[in-house]
């Protein structure tokens, strides 16, 4: 779950340092999984007859897997049946899935690793009772029931500390079942104890979290976060259970070393012989790399070893080891190096006799670069369909335009979405991968598109920053939209999708100018976008502050080298609403050449929509092209603005380096070239934004006139100028 520290005022009182995370409820689940929260069941357990109840949803889906693990779930039936499988491990839609097993499997070794005496068993209520645990499950979905740490205070503290158990809560009943408790019956099969072996390989070898190097730098982030902010919490409440305070310097530095000294260097090691105790380590030990996956350059030289037994491997994803303990028929005797010239991922285990090692497994990466990747299109506010949400029809477009098959392996978002291409994923020359937020949605708004994958999460409607990295972290692209200009606003629901103005370059993706809308509602996924078809006009002068006799206004401006047809286009103060003034078929502006609209046309009927006029005050105009329906066609045009001195335009104005502001302007010349800005009285002249250490930051003013300027209203001189951006 995520959380935040911070530092809590109340009434303007210090109250401390705090801690807020995300409650794993069905919203939660919703967020993060997927579905409607009204379709989950939620589980926590009560303070005070510390039982098990739901706060949303039912117990019904979560009595029955206590029911099942009751009855036993030491045959593989009866473990399959409980994760929706026949006994073969293939799935059936038949049977409901009640528990997921991997994310079990990891919440336990994190409750053993830290020694947890207040969940999901409570030590302190005789381990007879459950405490401190949240369940969720999604009654529609495919998933099981998925289990999450929660209010770990009493951890890390004895170093030997022994969690594993067997505890008696929940024999008695499922009001005091819990996460542990269904642990330990599934501890009764094979399959499942081999299970919890590849897991605890996974984390307690080979730089996994539970290694001391890796806890050690998990938890210096955690002290590196709120560190100097313990002296205000030691300030506020050190002295509230004793007279001489706790303090950052000695208390909590002695604590934080405690755990750094002592419990992080050998609790992984103490872990791990109480897991062997239990049977849920082999003693056959597991294979080791030469080096365990990472980035490789073609012809790399993958060396695997082990003291005892034969080493086995798979390079297509499968395990070499058949359910039930046989030897599949995809696996490979080790008998010598590997070369690798492709991005692969190694799966391997040590059989000795009959007995098997946990599973040893690593992607390697081949070294390249991804300039040729370039993202093409995206569809963060689609239109939905009926009671289907627009968000269901988003979709990210990938192409590869350079020359050369592209390996994308590994490569995944880190900002935006969440998603990892798999392992031997390949893109030809000129191919594309579309990712999509709803795979069936998708497919029935466009059939025979194909997919790549499926991300997790949505793009915020908003925008927002999209990255993506390759295996080792390094930015290939990263692009931060927006859906106001200088973004093409037709793109923020109003049907159409956000595409490069050249499908094959695009050297500054987070450059808006580098994107339009695209040229057809739904845009065009699986293929370049047909080329605009609407030549750009653009408003560059409007009125909004006015007393009769004068009216606001707006203008337009033919930037073409040939005349534009704007019949039937829309002016709007309201980019979410684009067809408030519908301009009249036939109008015509020459190349070159302006137009001028004022209230006469768009506010013909005061008061009353869809008439309108421009706040003095500030809001936006927006221009918007359609076709002789009223269709939009994706052109868009405009701005957001402020308010106005009396009888001044604001107008479009490119600076040196291309970037278009709406200034207020010198002069006011509707249907002519724009005057310019206004610059002065005053100006900022110098700015010392990063002193030298011991230097101050300044900013300097200057009055271009001959003058004195009040920076304040003479006639409310409590109305003052101000400077924006600093405090």
């Amino acid at each position: 779950k995520r959380g935040r520290y911070y530092h809590l005022y109340i009434n303007g009182q210090y109250w401390g340092l705090y801690n807020t995370d995300e409650r794993s409820e069905a919203s939660y689940g919703e967020t993060y999984f997927g579905g409607k929260k009204e379709d989950y069941d939620v589980l926590k357990v009560e303070t005070g007859p510390y039982d098990v109840q739901a706060t949303d949803g039912n117990m019904d889906a979560w009595t029955r897997l206590y029911n099942l693990a009751k009855a036993g779930l030491g045959s593989d039936d009866a473990y399959q049946r409980v994760q929706g499988n026949n006994p073969d491990g293939t799935r059936n839609p038949a049977y409901e899935n009640l528990v997921d097993v991997p994310n079990l499997i990891d919440y336990m070794l994190v409750i053993l690793y830290g020694g947890n005496l207040d969940a999901p068993i409570s030590n302190f209520l005789g381990n007879t009772r459950p405490n401190n645990w949240w369940g969720v499950r999604n009654r529609n979905g495919a998933d099981g029931f998925r289990f999450f740490v929660h209010d770990a205070e009493h951890t890390l503290l004895n170093l030997n500390e022994d969690r594993t158990g067997p505890y008696p809560a929940g024999d008695t009943s499922v009001v005091y079942s819990n996460p542990q408790w269904i642990w330990q019956k599934l501890q009764a099969n094979a399959e499942f104890r081999l299970r919890v072996a590849d897991h605890v390989h996974r984390h307690f070898f080979n730089g996994g979290v539970l290694t001391p190097a890796t806890a050690a730098a998990l938890f210096q982030t955690r002290i590196n976060e709120i560190d100097r902010a313990v002296v205000g919490e030691s300030a506020r409440w050190g002295d509230a259970k004793r007279s001489t305070p706790f303090t950052r310097n000695v208390e909590w530095v002695n604590a934080v070393n405690n755990i750094k000294n002592n419990y992080l260097p050998q609790r992984s090691g103490i872990v791990l012989n109480q897991l062997r105790t239990d049977g849920l380590y082999p003693a056959v030990v597991a294979p080791s790399f030469s080096q365990h996956g990472g980035n490789v350059s073609s012809g790399f030289r993958l060396s695997m070893s082990a003291p005892a037994g034969t080493i086995y491997y798979t390079l297509n994803g499968t395990d070499p080891r058949l359910r039930g303990g046989g030897l599949s028929p995809a696996a490979l005797v080790y008998d010598g190096a590997l070369t690798l010239n492709e991005s692969v991922h190694v799966i391997s285990r040590v059989r000795s006799g009959s007995d098997w090692s946990a599973l040893n497994e690593a992607d390697f990466i081949l070294n390249q670069t991804f300039k040729e990747l370039l993202i093409t299109e995206i569809m963060y506010h689609p239109v939905g369909d009926g009671s289907v949400d627009g968000d269901e029809f988003e979709f990210i477009e990938l192409k590869n335009v350079g020359s050369v098959q592209l390996d994308l392996s590994a490569v995944h978002f880190t900002a935006g979405v969440r998603y990892q291409f798999p392992i031997g994923t390949k893109l030809a020359p000129g191919e594309r991968a579309i990712l999509v937020s709803n795979a069936a949605e998708f497919a029935r708004r466009y059939p025979g598109v194909p997919i790549r994958g499926v991300y997790s999460g949505k793009l915020s409607n908003g925008g927002e920053a999209l990255q993506l990295v390759h295996a080792t972290g390094t930015p290939i692209f990263d692009v931060k939209f927006g859906d106001s200009s200088p973004w093409p606003t037709a793109a923020d629901g109003q049907g159409f999708s956000l595409v490069p103005i050249n499908p094959n370059a695009n050297a500054d993706p987070n450059n808006p100018a580098q994107w339009r809308a695209s040229t057809q509602v739904g845009g065009s996924p699986g293929s370049d976008d047909p080329a605009a078809q609407v030549a750009p006009v653009w408003i560059t002068e409007i009125l909004t502050h006015t007393d009769p006799p004068e009216v606001d206004a707006i203008e337009l401006y033919n930037p073409n080298t040939t005349s534009a047809d704007v019949g039937n286009w829309f002016l709007t103060d309201d980019r979410t609403t684009p067809k408030k003034y519908r301009i009249p078929s036939g109008t015509i502006i020459p190349a070159g050449g302006f137009r001028v609209f004022t209230e006469a046309d768009f506010n013909p009927n005061p008061g009353l929509d869809p008439s309108f006029t421009l706040s003095s005050h500030g809001e936006e105009v927006f221009l918007f092209s359609a076709d002789a329906a009223g269709n939009l066609t994706g052109f868009s045009d405009g701005f957001s603005f402020g308010a106005a001195a009396n009888g001044v335009t604001f107008g479009r104005y490119t600076t040196s380096d291309g970037q278009v502001h709406y200034p207020a302007q010198s002069a006011k010349t509707l249907g002519a070239p724009n005057a310019g800005p206004i610059i002065g009285p005053v100006v900022i002249n110098e700015i010392h934004y990063h002193p030298a250490l011991g230097g101050e930051e300044f900013v300097e003013l200057k009055n271009l006139t001959s003058s004195a300027v009040k920076l304040f209203d003479p006639q409310y001189p409590t109305n003052t100028w101000k400077l924006d951006g600093v405090d």
